[in-house]
Formats: C-alpha cells, structure tokens, sequence
C-alpha cells in the first residue's frame, strides 16, 4: 500500500494498490469505505442468542433422534398410532436439561469473549493527526477508533488490535 498526501490516485482494480491520503481518517478520501478498526470474536448478539443456540443444538444429530423419538412416544401415548411403553417425558426430562445446559455453557463462553472483545477494542493507542497549530498532533484514540489512514505511534512489543 502506497501512501500520499493527496487525493487518492484511481487505479485498476487488477494491480491489487491503493493510495491512502495520511490522516484521511473517517472515510474523508472521497469515496472511500473502509471497515472499521472493531474486534468481533462474539458468535451472538442478545437477540440472536436464542435462535442461534438452538439452531446449533439440532445440528447434533443425538438432538435430533432424540427430539424425534420424542416426539413419537408424545404422539403414542395420545394416539392409537404408536403403542409406547415407555412415557414421552422420560426421554424429555433427559433431553431438555442437557439441551439446556449446552445453551448455558455457549452463553458463558460468548459471554466472555464479548468481555474480551470489548477489553481490547478499549485499550488506548496514539496517532498522529493532521490539523492543529503546527500541522500535525498526536491524539489519544481507543483502538476501535482508529480509520485506514491514521498514522499509529508504537513502542517496542506492543498488542496491536486491527480487524
């Protein structure tokens, strides 16, 4: 990646380059859509929890049977379509808790990825801005705030966060 200071330069999409205006933070190039500087490891949001897990509890196939299974002995046991001897429930009161606990345990781990996420998306990084009295400044950014073309200041070994 070539840096400039000035507009971006077009290129052909097949020579794999861009020019990056230094300090063209916040998709100030014109056109320019970059990602943003976030760390997502997190599976679930609160809302998408529920279905997600679910979802993956019935990719197991001992879920499935089972669920299946059942199901039928629920059907037998009010219908002359299956004769059962054993009850639905007891097969559901093994099922159900286990499903459950499953959906647990992906919880707590998402949960502490999202900690994760959020402990390195907070960790402060300094960057070397255009603007100010003498042209450029240094600022104090948290790492999720960084954009393609700011200049980051690093010292010997540092984590750098960059999605």
């Amino acid at each position: 990646m070539s840096m400039a200071t000035g507009k971006e330069s077009k290129k052909s999409s097949h020579d794999g380059e861009r020019t990056v205006a230094i300090g063209a933070s916040h998709g100030k190039v014109a056109g320019a859509h970059f990602p943003v500087n976030t760390i997502t490891t997190s599976k679930y949001s609160w809302y998408s929890f529920l279905p997600l897990v679910t979802l993956e509890q019935f990719q197991k196939r001992a879920n499935v049977y089972f669920t299946f299974i059942t199901f039928l002995m629920y059907v037998g046991e009010h219908s002359t379509f299956i004769d059962s001897t054993v009850s639905w429930w007891s097969t559901a009161a093994v099922l159900i808790p286990m499903m459950g606990l499953s959906m647990v345990i992906s919880g707590l781990d998402d949960l502490r990825r999202h900690q994760s996420d959020r402990q390195i998306n907070s960790q402060q990084a300094r960057v070397i801005r255009l603007g100010g009295k003498y042209g450029v400044y240094l600022d104090t950014v948290l790492w999720k705030n960084i954009h393609v073309g700011d200049i980051i200041v690093l010292k010997s070994s540092p984590e750098i966060a960059a999605n």
